[in-house]
Formats: C-alpha cells, sequence, structure tokens
C-alpha cells in the first residue's frame, strides 16, 4: 500500500466517482511507483463493484491515461497495472511501462517477483520435462496370480 500514491490520486485523479474509485483501489494496492498486480476479484471486492463493471471502468481508465495495463494471460495470471497519477495529458494509452525496482531483480533480467501467480514467490522453469511413456499401464499389466 502506497500512501503517497492514494494521495496523489485523491489530489489528481478522475471526475467521474466510478473511475476515481477503482483508481484509488488500485493505488491502495499499488507501491510507491504505481506497480501493482491485484486479481480482478480483489479490484472489485476493494471498489465495491462487479467484476464486469470493473473491467469497464479500468477500459476507461487505460484510454484517458489513467492506468497501463499489461495483460496477465488467463485465469489464475493478474495483469500488471501501473497507475499514473499525473494528469494524462501526456501519457499514450498502451505504452509499455518500464518495470519496477525490485531487490530481487538483476539488472537486465526479468523480474522474478513478476513471474509468479503469487506476490513474493518466484516461480522456477523444471529442468526434468518428465519421464515420457509410463512403464506400466492399465492394459499392460501383468495378471494377477
Amino acid at each position: 500500500m502506497s500512501v503517497r500514491m492514494m494521495a496523489r490520486v485523491w489530489d489528481r485523479g478522475p471526475e467521474d466517482r466510478d473511475e476515481l474509485l477503482v483508481l484509488l483501489a488500485l493505488a491502495d494496492f499499488a507501491d510507491d511507483e504505481g506497480f501493482c498486480y491485484p486479481s480482478m476479484p480483489a479490484i472489485a471486492a476493494k471498489a465495491r463493484m462487479t467484476e464486469r463493471g470493473v473491467r469497464g471502468i479500468l477500459r476507461r481508465l487505460e484510454a484517458s491515461g489513467w492506468v497501463t495495463t499489461e495483460r496477465g494471460g488467463g485465469k489464475g495470471r493478474s495483469s500488471r497495472y501501473r497507475v499514473n497519477p499525473d494528469p494524462p495529458s501526456h501519457a499514450q494509452p498502451g505504452t509499455p511501462f518500464p518495470e519496477p525496482h525490485s531487490r530481487n531483480a538483476k539488472p537486465g533480467m526479468p523480474n522474478p517477483e513478476w513471474e509468479s501467480t503469487k506476490p513474493g514467490t518466484a516461480r522456477h522453469q523444471t529442468r526434468n520435462q518428465g519421464s515420457g511413456k509410463p512403464s506400466v499401464t492399465i492394459k499392460n499389466r501383468p495378471p494377477p496370480l
């Protein structure tokens, strides 16, 4: 939670009350740089709205430059958001945002915290891809004695 980000949204946020509420919900999840990755149900619960309503408002906020979104890629993968609390006159919707600084990130490498399905955990690639075919299946099992 970033009190600094929330204060900036309160001071400079959009006029529409629904847009302001969703932007404040995102700012409450965000760090001081405006980055966050809450799930859609979490945003909807915090804003006290339906998920469908929040999706529509997020599209409007993105189109007007208040929020930049990087899609998560499906169920169980939260999207990444960046709250842009400054007036959106200079913002270009759809412009990718820079990766946030992290104590776990290495320069030039992807941030492991953002490759995760849960905040604070990293997803590691499995080196062993499995054993191929099973040695015994139900069909070729020897008959019982």
